[in-house]
């Protein structure tokens, strides 16, 4: 996938550090995957050093049938 130069338009590699037509420096774009991924693993990180135990137990209180 290809993007435009910042200082001159031309178009280069979506990685690329530096324009092959004018050489000026250009910082590669990240791609929004790996904003998500690392969203995801956080998410999983603190899920995991969370209370498990309360978490499971509250959960099983939800799902468990409640008798009168």
């Amino acid at each position: 996938m290809a993007r435009s130069c910042v200082h001159c338009g031309a178009r280069m590699s979506r990685l690329a550090e530096a324009c092959p037509s004018c050489g000026g420096r250009n910082t590669p774009q990240v791609p929004w995957y790996a904003y998500a991924l690392g969203a995801v693993l956080v998410l999983v990180l603190f899920l995991g050093l969370g209370d498990s135990a309360a978490l499971v137990a509250s959960v099983a209180r939800l799902i468990s049938p409640q008798t009168p």
